[in-house]
């Protein structure tokens, strides 16, 4: 089987997303950054979205409404579809019907709670630098517990990587 690996996403700024972990949003002093118990860390591109637009003619990717985390009023809840995007790369030579898989899976138990697949296909040979953005669909789910979940991806049968999913209850406030 080909080797896949995820391509290290440098797009964070790109598109708007700060970097909070890192606890400053300017020149901040490193040494506070980098302590003992935190390190950060780029991430793999597995990015979660509302909606994903491919502009015609450049073939260019616009993500509607990124996000990391979910935020319910009341638990159980179902979630509207999504999108989850890939990008991967270090593939090489025509690809027929090569099989990119995402898994949602809940913490604990690895319970599947939904599964999509994307095929990758090329009318000519690519080079092994070539890097696929790979949107996947995700149907509505059932969060029924807060927790992390993961988000799986494969290629063929073979785990590529994963992200988690936060899964939080707001907390009900009075007035």
């Amino acid at each position: 089987m080909r080797r896949v690996t995820f391509f290290p996403i440098r797009i964070l700024a790109y598109i708007g997303l700060s970097l909070p972990i890192l606890g400053c949003l300017g020149p901040c002093d490193q040494s506070k950054v980098l302590s003992h118990r935190m390190e950060p860390t780029l991430c793999k591109a597995i990015m979660l979205s509302d909606n994903v637009i491919r502009e015609h003619g450049t073939g260019k990717l616009s993500l509607i409404g990124c996000f990391t985390t979910y935020n319910f009023p009341i638990l159980p809840f179902v979630a509207p579809p999504f999108i989850v995007t890939v990008l991967v790369t270090n593939l090489e030579g025509r690809l027929q019907g090569f099989p990119i898989t995402v898994r949602i899976e809940a913490p604990g138990s690895g319970h599947v709670l939904a599964s999509s697949m994307a095929q990758l296909n090329s009318e000519v040979d690519v080079p092994r630098t070539e890097i696929f953005e790979v949107p996947i669909g995700i149907g509505p789910i059932n969060y029924a517990d807060p927790g992390i979940y993961k988000v799986k991806v494969l290629a063929g049968n073979e785990d590529m990587g994963e992200r988690d999913l936060t899964v939080r209850k707001l907390a009900v406030t009075q007035s």
